[in-house]
């Protein structure tokens, strides 16, 4: 049966607010080394304060609950180098993507691989310039 994965910064971005002490309680909780069953995490005010078994959280009771059934959650995965403006090489030559290519045109693309990446759990990414369209990147 497939998982269905829920990414700890879409969902403190989305589904908590900023003052709440929140607990995570997803069917698995991939901590970056090992798949774990019976685990939680507990969010207070965005930040991750506790990741393990319930029995080892204080005061668990005191945290809304929030029941992720079906689901998996995991660390974002982070990219240390990337061009969000640019076109992978085998569709369009660098040259043509720099020169020919407008400012615009290039930061919807960058809003495009933006999200694509957020989505398949990339959660950070280092751009490293926008290739000679100035500081759309930014």
């Amino acid at each position: 049966m497939k998982q269905k994965i829920f990414f700890l910064l879409i969902l403190t971005v989305f589904g908590t607010t900023a003052k709440a002490q929140t607990l995570l309680v997803p069917d698995h909780v991939f901590d970056g080394e090992a798949m774990h069953t019976d685990w939680i995490v507990a969010v207070d005010k965005n930040k991750i304060v506790y990741a393990g078994p319930e029995s080892g959280l204080k005061r668990a009771n005191s945290f809304k609950r929030i029941e992720l059934n079906g689901m998996t959650l995991m660390p974002g995965i982070i990219e240390g180098h990337s061009h969000l403006l640019l076109h992978p090489y085998n569709e369009t030559n660098w040259n043509d993507q720099v020169l020919k290519e407008s400012p615009t045109e290039r930061a919807v693309r960058g809003v495009v691989h933006a999200k694509k990446s957020l989505m398949a759990g990339v959660t950070t990414m280092r751009d490293l310039g926008s290739e000679g369209a100035g500081y759309t990147d930014i």
